[in-house]
């Protein structure tokens, strides 16, 4: 069960059950629908039987999700002890993920209240039994502690659940450990964390197998770093250097690190500069919420490819790539009634995090199994998204879809501080905007 949270000019769709631990006696109860109450309920019975007999756990746990992959229940079995791993390992990396962002995103004035509650622990059935206690808490640090880990538990679960609807590697590795040939004690014993957010070992090999096997792109995939000017303003990178070119000494320098390829089109080869993202599973997992408003219609791509490319080939390489990968042009299917204004422009974000001066023609792939989106970026876009302080950095998206999540991550009601306050949303502005200067070495 999903519910709509309001937030700045959007809807994040978040599990129904995060919602702060509260007293069954107070008004926040009474308030709460008869299904959030009865999946509560529900919970918490599962929750008393897995104290009485440890030995249910995991079969209550996952055997919804198990089920999804298995034949028969011999076979649900077989894969729950692979499941709990995965979700030791996930739970590991999005509280890692989590800090990471308090850290980056949050004044330190807040980081006592901000940062994950030590001591809550990864294993699932630890968090399972301390997110949906039998009694509720009654201090408050009690309840603060069964927040985090009810926020933990139902987070790391949903990011499980999107990692093997889209990894093949995670989602073979659960199919074979239900197999029952499989010999015991054959599962991985979670030593090597990486595995959880790692789409390959060489993502630069992944994908150049993909272009060059379509024959989309040629050339040696060269590293090859790209000057730039920077602006006097801070708030836009002035203008690119082409390669073998100089600049007068005074003038600041920044470097875009890609691999260099050429684009067979039109009986020429457009120059273009290939760089990889790989997502992982925290931003997926806001990506989730922000885009989806129901548990299972939306997977986020767990890897962003970017084709960069002079500003005057922008247009042309965007016919480029949905001619060779897309359904239809950009916009042909959006085409606005007669008399009416388009509201963007195509090549414009949707997300409502994104600077409205962010352009990119965009599709989505399968690359080896993976869910991938495909950007080509002007290279005036791809310079200002790493290196201006204007707001399509990369850094202030992120800082703005970070404090969309704050007041769930971190309840008002619950550890005191409002987030979407003025003066609190100011303080961690500026302190976002002073490590970014320090950075940029501005």
């Amino acid at each position: 069960m999903d519910r709509p949270i309001t937030g700045n000019n959007m809807d994040l769709a978040l599990p129904s059950l995060l919602i702060p631990v509260i007293d069954r006696d107070s008004e926040d109860w009474r308030q709460l629908t008869e299904v959030q109450r009865a999946l509560i309920d529900m919970l918490e019975r599962e929750t008393a039987t897995i104290l009485e007999d440890p030995s249910h756990a995991l079969g209550l746990i996952f055997g919804p999700l198990a089920r999804q992959y298995a034949d028969d229940e011999e076979q649900t079995e077989r894969g729950l002890d692979t499941l709990a791993e995965m979700f030791r390992v996930l739970a590991r990396q999005l509280k890692r993920d989590l800090r990471r962002c308090v850290r980056r995103f949050v004044d330190p004035a807040y980081h006592e209240i901000a940062l994950p509650i030590l001591g809550i622990g990864d294993s699932v059935v630890r968090l399972r039994t301390a997110a949906f206690p039998q009694e509720a808490p009654r201090t408050v640090e009690d309840q603060r502690r069964a927040y985090e880990a009810r926020l933990i538990f139902l987070m790391t679960l949903q990011s499980l659940d999107i990692i093997l609807r889209d990894d093949p590697e995670f989602r073979t590795r659960l199919l074979e450990s239900m197999r029952d040939d499989t010999p015991e004690g054959a599962s991985d014993d979670g030593t090597d964390t990486g595995g959880a957010i790692a789409v390959s070992d060489d993502e630069i090999r992944l994908v150049r197998a993909y272009f060059e096997s379509h024959e989309l792109v040629t050339g040696s995939w060269e590293p090859t770093s790209l000057p730039i000017v920077m602006s006097s303003n801070q708030l836009q990178c002035c203008r690119f250097l082409r390669p073998g070119t100089s600049a007068q000494s005074v003038e600041q320098l920044a470097d875009i690190h890609g691999c260099r390829v050429g684009v067979p089109w039109n009986d020429r080869t457009i120059e273009a500069y290939i760089m990889i993202r790989v997502k992982g599973p925290l931003t997926r997992w806001f990506k989730f919420c922000a885009k989806s408003q129901s548990g299972r219609t939306y997977t986020p791509d767990a890897m962003g490819v970017r084709l960069v490319v002079a500003d005057e080939e922008f247009d042309e390489m965007g016919v480029w790539l949905f001619a060779n990968l897309g359904v239809t042009l950009a916009g042909l299917t959006a085409m606005p009634r007669p008399g009416r204004v388009p509201s963007a422009d195509a090549t414009a974000s949707k997300s409502a995090f994104a600077s409205t001066r962010f352009r990119a023609h965009r599709v989505h792939a399968m690359i080896a199994g993976h869910p991938v989106e495909i950007q080509v970026l002007p290279l005036s876009v791809a310079a200002n998204v790493l290196f201006s302080m204007g707001d399509e950095n990369d850094r202030l998206f992120a800082w703005r879809r970070f404090q969309q999540f704050l007041p769930t991550i971190r309840p008002p009601s619950l550890f005191g501080v409002e987030w979407n306050n003025r003066l609190v949303r100011s303080k961690n502005w500026r302190y976002t905007m002073q490590q970014l200067k320090r950075e940029l070495h501005i």
